[in-house]
């Protein structure tokens, strides 16, 4: 099994020490949850505006004891994505028309994370944070381990650059999906 795939199956089972089993992981461009295909998606892309920004955000809301360094971040980002999966149930489909409607066409990003369902899955993953720290280490190791090794990668990130390359070109349909040696065998 290859880093990315490994990574995705080690945060399916990190979820499953949670008592959070029907959730698949997957990488992609950016961090999503995608609640009718019960999957997470981790970003394999971001840039320093929206890494100060979340920082800022989850240190102004109270998230204790993390540094706020890039992993950090992605490990914060995978646990917001898991608040959705947290809370959700809380939300009426109503809500969750109106609340993707008010984010169409935001661009702040404080903005869009004040939304009701953001802000839900931000709190959730504060409170969380603040209450684990020992499981927040565990996550932070996984996240470090399997990130360093896959920024090493050279296929990997081969397949990164060539998916940029295709977005640059105007190619709006084209996603990021990692093909390791090992999915042929």
């Amino acid at each position: 099994m290859g880093l990315v795939h490994s990574f995705n199956r080690q945060l399916e089972i990190w979820l499953a020490h949670q008592g959070i089993s029907n959730i698949n992981v997957g990488e992609g461009s950016d961090f999503c949850y995608f609640y009718e295909k019960h999957k997470i998606q981790w970003g394999m892309i971001s840039t320093p505006k929206i890494e100060a920004d979340f920082g800022q955000y989850f240190y102004e809301y109270g998230v204790q004891g993390v540094n706020l360094d890039p992993i950090d971040i992605l490990v914060i980002s995978f646990l917001h994505e898991v608040g959705h999966v947290m809370t959700l149930g809380n939300f009426s489909d109503e809500e969750m028309l109106i609340d993707a409607m008010d984010k169409e066409n935001l661009t702040d990003n404080f903005a869009y994370w004040d939304q009701p369902v953001e802000l839900a899955a931000n709190v959730w993953a504060i409170n969380w944070i603040n209450s684990h720290v020992g499981e927040y280490k565990v996550l932070y190791k996984i996240f470090s381990t399997y990130l360093s090794a896959i920024a090493e990668d050279e296929n990997v990130i081969s397949q990164i650059q060539d998916w940029m390359d295709d977005v640059l070109d105007g190619d709006t349909d084209a996603d990021l999906f990692i093909v390791e040696e090992d999915d042929y065998e």
